[in-house]
C-alpha cells in the first residue's frame, strides 16, 4: 500500500486586487457616530484597507466578506453594496466569475470553499452540470470526516497492463512486463493552450508537480531550450510534435519516466523509434503516450491503437471541454455547431474499449473544461484515469482569462514575471484543496482506492439518461423528446 499522501498548503497572499462580486459604495453625510460601523467590523476591513494607484482600486473591496453588517447598522444608512461589473467581466461563458474566484480563493489559502448558505443555483446546467455523483454512502460527515479517520488511495498508474498472465510449460510467467509510471494523484498539469508563461512559471510548475509526485506536460523544444533540472527531469512529460524528430531529444529522453506525441499514421514506428533512443540513452523505462484530438468516431482510432499495444493515450478536448471537428486548428476553440461535451465522449470511448475488452489495459489521460476538484472526479467516472488541467493552473497565478496573451497585449497580472515560490506554493494551494475535496468525495461514494473510481457509472447520474427514463415511455424514445418533454412542463 503506498505511503499516505499528504499536501502541504500554507496561505498566499494576492500580487494584484482580484476584482470581488460586489463593491462598496460610500455616500456622504456621516454623523460622527463614537460607535461608527467602520471601527467594529469584524474583518477589520476599513482598517486595512488602502488604495492602490498602481491597479487603480480600493483594497476593501477584496477584504470584504459581503456580510452586510455595515450596510445594516449604520444610522445614516451610508453603506451599500452593488455588483462589480468588472468581476462580471472576467472569464467568458464556461470559465464563469464565479468559477475563477474560487479557484483564486483555492490557491490563496488551500482551503475547500464553503458557501455557507447551500446551493441556491439551477437544478442543472451545461457541461458537467448535467451530472451527479451519489453520495448515498456518507455517514455523518460534520462529526466523522474523512481526513485522517480512513485511508483513501489516490495514487494511479500511466501505461499498459497485462489483461492476463501467461505460463510456460516450465510455469514461468510469459507474458510482457510493460512500465509503468505511478503518480499520487490523478491529476497532470496539461501543456498550458495559451498563458503569458515566463521562466518563472516553468520553474513553478516544475517544483509545484515534484512536491505533488504528478507529472506536467511540457514542449520537448522547451524543455531543452530553457533547461530541464535533473531532479525534477522526472516529473516531466516531454511534448514532441509529429513535425519533430526524436533523436533531438535523445538526452532528454534518458531523464524522463514518459513521453507524449500525436498520433499519425505511423504512430506505431515513432513509438518503437522513441522506446529505442531512450534505451541507447540511458533510460530503463519509457512510457509513450499518444495524443489524440478529441474528435467524433476518436473511440474507434483509442481501440485500434490499444490492440497495437499503445500503453496510454491522451485525448483533448478544447480549453471549455467541447469536441473538435477534424481538421481544426486546436489551438482554438471547437468550431462544431453542436459539439458534445468532454463527459459524454469519454463515456464512449470507455464503454468501446470494454466491448473490445481492452479497458483495463490502456491509461486514458482527458482533458479540457476540467475547472473544479467535482470536475475530476466527475472525468473519471465517465472512463478516465486521469485528469489533464490546464487552465486552473493559470488562474492559480491570478490569470483572469482575458486573453490578452492571444493578441500581443500586456498580461494584466503580469504571469510572465511571477515569483517561482509565490507561484509554486499557489499550485500547491489549488490542488491541495482539490485533493481534500476529492477525498471527501470518494469517501461519501464509498470507494477507498481512485483506481476503482474509472468507470464506476453506478455512482454517477446523468440528466440525460434520467429524463429519457422519465419522459421516455411518455413521448416516445424520439431524439427530440427532451425538448418536448420540457415544452410540455413550461
Amino acid at each position: 500500500m503506498p505511503a499516505k499522501y499528504h499536501i502541504h498548503v500554507e496561505p498566499v497572499a494576492d500580487r494584484f486586487l482580484s476584482p470581488k462580486s460586489y463593491v462598496a459604495l460610500e455616500r456622504d453625510g456621516c454623523l460622527g457616530c463614537l460607535e461608527c460601523v467602520k471601527r467594529q467590523c469584524i474583518y477589520d476591513v476599513f482598517k486595512k484597507r488602502e488604495y492602490s494607484t498602481e491597479q487603480m482600486r480600493d483594497s476593501a473591496d477584496s477584504l470584504c466578506k459581503n456580510c452586510l453588517w455595515c450596510v445594516q447598522q449604520c444610522k445614516r444608512r451610508l453603506f451599500s453594496r452593488q455588483l462589480n461589473p468588472d468581476f462580471a467581466a472576467i472569464g467568458d461563458e464556461y470559465w464563469k466569475p464565479k468559477m475563477i474566484a474560487a479557484l483564486w480563493a483555492q490557491a490563496a489559502d488551500g482551503k475547500v470553499p464553503v458557501s455557507g448558505a447551500g446551493y441556491t443555483g439551477p437544478f442543472c446546467g451545461p457541461g458537467f452540470d448535467q451530472m451527479w455523483t451519489d453520495m448515498s454512502e456518507i455517514v455523518r460527515p460534520t462529526r466523522d470526516g474523512i481526513h485522517g479517520r480512513e485511508y483513501i488511495n489516490t495514487s494511479v498508474d500511466i501505461g499498459r497492463k497485462a489483461g492476463r498472465l501467461g505460463f510456460d510449460a516450465a510455469g514461468n510467467v510469459t507474458t510482457a512486463d510493460y512500465p509503468l509510471v505511478s503518480i499520487s494523484s490523478p491529476i497532470i498539469i496539461n501543456k498550458l493552450p495559451f498563458g503569458a508563461v515566463g521562466q518563472g512559471l516553468r520553474q513553478s510548475i516544475a517544483l509545484a508537480a515534484k512536491e505533488l509526485d504528478i507529472l506536467a506536460i511540457r514542449p520537448a523544444s522547451e524543455l531543452v531550450e530553457h533547461g530541464c533540472p535533473v531532479d525534477t527531469a522526472k516529473y516531466f512529460v516531454p511534448y514532441i510534435s509529429k513535425d519533430e524528430s526524436p533523436k533531438d531529444y535523445a538526452e532528454l529522453l534518458g531523464q524522463v519516466r514518459a513521453v507524449q506525441i500525436d498520433d499519425t499514421p505511423k504512430v506505431l514506428e515513432k513509438i518503437a523509434q522513441l522506446k529505442r533512443i531512450a534505451e541507447q540513452s540511458g533510460a530503463d523505462e519509457l512510457v509513450v503516450v499518444v495524443r489524440l484530438t478529441l474528435v467524433p468516431g476518436v473511440d474507434r482510432r483509442v481501440v485500434e491503437l490499444a490492440q497495437n499495444n499503445v500503453e496510454a493515450m491522451h485525448l483533448g478536448a478544447d480549453y471549455r471541454g467541447n469536441e473538435f471537428n477534424e481538421g481544426d486548428d486546436t489551438t482554438k476553440l471547437s468550431s462544431v455547431d453542436n459539439p458534445r461535451f468532454v463527459a459524454e465522449a469519454v463515456r464512449e470511448v470507455h464503454e468501446s474499449l470494454i466491448q473490445a475488452g481492452l479497458r483495463g489495459e490502456v491509461s486514458l489521460i482527458v482533458s479540457g473544461g476540467i475547472g473544479l476538484a467535482e470536475h475530476v472526479a466527475k472525468i473519471i467516472l465517465c472512463g478516465a484515469d486521469i485528469a489533464g488541467v490546464d487552465i486552473p493552473v493559470l488562474v492559480a497565478n491570478q490569470c483572469r482569462i482575458c486573453m490578452n496573451c492571444r493578441t500581443g497585449k500586456p498580461c494584466p497580472v503580469e504571469i510572465d514575471n511571477v515569483p517561482v515560490d509565490w507561484s509554486r506554493q499557489r499550485i500547491v494551494n489549488l490542488f491541495g484543496s482539490w485533493y481534500a475535496q476529492m477525498i471527501e468525495v470518494m469517501g461519501a461514494m464509498g470507494l477507498r482506492e481512485a483506481r476503482r473510481l474509472r468507470g464506476e457509472l453506478g455512482r454517477a447520474m446523468f440528466f440525460r439518461d434520467l429524463e429519457r427514463e422519465s419522459f421516455g415511455p411518455i413521448f416516445g424514445q424520439r431524439k427530440d423528446f427532451t425538448t418536448k418533454a420540457r415544452s410540455t412542463r413550461r
